[in-house]
């Protein structure tokens, strides 16, 4: 009795975990609204924020943002930092990856383009 007690507990959870959608990852070259994403690798996004001369007291906008991973980068040096992306998809997993880095305050906005230049 036992026996078949736990066989069904485990088919039950199983049940449950197979229904509980897996996160949202972006794939490389992806689709988008105008052009595929491609990840900037973490070395070129620390130096081209070198070559900004990013200081804490900067503000940094990334339009197109994508993952999110100039923005969080911007943000880890104390900059005020926004970013806005067309995909939804994306701004949720920027936020995700923001709060899992620790960088919970930055802003992820969903928008078009010219709707984020002109307020």
């Amino acid at each position: 009795m036992k026996g078949l007690l736990m066989v069904a507990m485990v088919v039950a959870a199983s049940a449950v975990a197979a229904q509980e959608p897996k996160p949202f990852e972006p794939t490389l070259h992806q689709p988008g609204k105008d052009v595929q994403w491609v990840p900037t690798p973490p070395a070129l996004v620390e130096k081209m924020l070198d070559l900004a001369h990013l200081m804490a007291d900067d503000r940094l906008v990334d339009l197109g943002s994508g993952d999110g991973v100039f923005v969080i980068a911007a943000a880890r040096r104390g900059a005020r930092a926004w970013g806005v992306e067309y995909d939804g998809r994306l701004v949720e997993y920027s936020k995700r990856k923001a709060k899992e880095a620790g960088q919970a305050f930055i802003s992820m906005r969903l928008a078009r383009m010219a709707k984020a230049l002109n307020g």
